[in-house]
């Protein structure tokens, strides 16, 4: 039996590859900048001498580094797997490699 092309729903649209370069650089900068932010405001804390600023210091560090690394390492991965499958990204590894 043979069914009419318009007998199926359109293809969603693909995601533009510009859109999976944003993720992938945001989540650079999360991961980036939280590695460098948490080493200044850990060493900034241990400085004041002070145990209870320390204490809240290394409890905040450990707080955004669950949240912003694993945030930031989570976009790098799905920017680089939409980047690498997007359409843009095929059409120009065939054109490479001629």
């Amino acid at each position: 039996m043979l069914v009419a092309p318009d007998a199926f729903p359109p293809a969603p649209p693909s995601v533009p590859y510009s859109v999976f370069k944003l993720l992938h650089i945001i989540g650079l900068v999360l991961l980036v900048g939280n590695v460098t932010v948490t080493s200044v405001w850990k060493v900034f804390a241990d400085r004041t001498g002070q145990p209870a600023i320390a204490a809240f210091a290394t409890r905040m560090v450990i707080v955004t580094d669950w949240f912003l690394t694993l945030g930031g390492v989570a976009l790098l991965a799905v920017g680089e797997y939409g980047m690498t499958t997007s359409p843009a990204c095929r059409s120009s590894a065939r054109a490479g490699s001629r």
